[in-house]
């Protein structure tokens, strides 16, 4: 069963699987096992093991998903716009684990990562990386910015193989991190935008999928991702808007 809010006793016996987990050996399927167990309970917890309930996370088929398209493009280099508690962060740190890959390979995008009150996540996601042997600094690096404020200088120095897109949903904001992070997407790599039905996301993939033809999509019956491949790099002319329908519905 998920449950809304934990009672104070099942917080305590929860919070001692999860806020004394440690991964000293970064396997990867204790870093799955974790995570299995904050969904399962519907719980996260802050450094000092403070309960909070899990809410704005990505769900077990959309880890799937992630999973799927890492393994396929045998990545070695990932990116997320959203960190939040850190659930997509923990499939990206259990590849990462799992395919052995060494240095800085991930890298999330939130400004809102510390700090408490809505839209704050008291340093979690952080946390929790850290309860699972994923180490900011040394396997990651947190970029505490707005996502169009960091991902133009990110697109001039970093390429990725899979990015996941789970920020700030209105639709100029989402269209800016898809062009950035497609700018960053190797050829042949993936980027997942979480949340399609919302208005806005639909709207950005509506665009997307008529104007740019350099990507197609790879997952149409995902019911909550948009999943696309970048096939080559961008080679529109200035008018090719031209013959885009914008009609968004």
């Amino acid at each position: 069963m998920w449950f809304d809010k934990l009672a104070l006793g099942q917080q305590e016996r929860v919070s001692k699987n999860l806020v004394e987990f440690k991964n000293p050996e970064k396997d990867p399927e204790q870093t799955k096992m974790f995570l299995d167990a904050t969904l399962k309970y519907a719980s996260v917890f802050t450094k000092d093991g403070d309960y909070r309930r899990l809410t704005s996370h990505t769900r077990q088929t959309e880890h799937d998903e992630i999973r799927k398209r890492l393994v396929e493009t045998n990545a070695k280099n990932t990116l997320e716009v959203g960190l939040a508690y850190g659930t997509s962060a923990l499939v990206f740190a259990e590849y990462h684990q799992r395919a052995k890959n060494t240095g800085v390979c991930h890298t999330a995008i939130d400004p809102n990562q510390y700090g408490s009150g809505e839209g704050h996540w008291e340093g979690i996601g952080v946390e929790n990386l850290k309860r699972v042997g994923f180490i900011r600094g040394r396997n990651w690096r947190l970029v505490e910015k707005s996502s169009v404020d960091a991902l133009p200088g990110l697109s001039k120095k970093l390429k990725v193989d899979v990015a996941l897109i789970d920020g700030y949903h209105l639709f100029d904001y989402t269209l800016l991190d898809v062009f950035y992070c497609l700018k960053m997407l190797k050829v042949g790599g993936v980027l997942i935008v979480d949340d399609k039905k919302m208005r806005a996301i639909k709207a950005v993939a509506q665009y997307v999928m008529r104007a740019y033809k350099n990507v197609v999509e790879i997952c149409p019956d995902c019911q909550t991702l948009l999943v696309i491949r970048k096939v080559r790099d961008d080679d529109r002319d200035w008018k090719a808007d031209e013959m885009v329908n914008f009609n968004l519905n």
